[in-house]
């Protein structure tokens, strides 16, 4: 796993925790999800329950992607966010020469293709990029370590 990989990972569990959620780095062995906040146990029922649940995208891959949609859609939580690392994606397409624009319509291109290969699927799925989780994390305040 990349420090990216790592670093999304604990960055999602941040909000969770910020937002009053408990938070679990998997949901299930069987359903190996990023990470997950979970809705706390009620007088309706016993357990708890995933609010939401996140898959890290390394890799831009179709199939890989499509494997992370089902991974999301069998945990079934209230929302399933992909995150596009969009920060590494930028350092590829800079470290091969590309220029800003190229980068940019680069990381468009993969956000949009991720977007529409969640088309169709009976779960609510949300595409984030990594810039924007930072984003919302930093909008949070003080960082708490889980």
């Amino acid at each position: 796993m990349e420090q990216g990989h790592k670093q999304a990972q604990k960055l999602f569990l941040q909000l969770g925790v910020q937002q009053g959620f408990d938070v679990a780095k998997q949901w299930s062995k069987t359903l190996p999800t990023d990470g997950v906040w979970l809705a706390r146990e009620t007088n309706l029922w016993k357990g708890q329950l995933p609010y939401a649940a996140i898959e890290v995208l390394g890799s831009e891959k179709g199939k890989v992607v499509m494997g992370s949609i089902a991974t999301l859609e069998r945990a079934s939580p209230c929302v399933g966010i992909l995150l596009l690392q969009d920060l590494q994606i930028e350092r590829r397409c800079y470290r091969a020469g590309m220029s800003e624009s190229e980068t940019d319509e680069k990381v468009k291109r993969e956000f949009d293709r991720v977007k529409s290969l969640t088309v169709g699927s009976t779960q609510r799925l949300v595409v984030w990029k990594t810039s924007a989780l930072v984003h919302r994390v930093q909008e949070q305040g003080e960082f708490i370590n889980v």
